[in-house]
């Protein structure tokens, strides 16, 4: 570890704010995206704590901060454009 002062990892939230976000926008209609993004941003925090870059309890602060983001994006997109939510989730 570089310094202490790592808390929380930006890979992470970064990573788990777009995945989160992608799948709230497209799950009704690809169910295949949230288990695929998800997946994916794990494997991004995986990779931080396997090559020493981070401890286990920064990737999950950042999960959980991007998450926090992803939703709140999501939140404010889905008030400025409904109409591009309703056209990508049919009901």
């Amino acid at each position: 570890m570089r310094n202490g002062l790592q808390l929380p990892s930006t890979h992470a939230s970064d990573h788990f704010a777009i995945a989160v976000f992608l799948s709230a926008v497209f799950y009704r209609r690809y169910k295949w995206v949230l288990p695929t993004l998800l997946g994916w941003a794990a494997a991004i925090c995986f990779a931080q704590v396997y090559v020493g870059v981070h401890y286990p309890v920064d990737v999950a602060t950042g999960a959980i901060y991007g998450t926090l983001v992803g939703l709140s994006f999501y939140w404010i997109f889905r008030k400025i454009d409904p109409h591009f939510i309703n056209q990508h989730n049919p009901r």
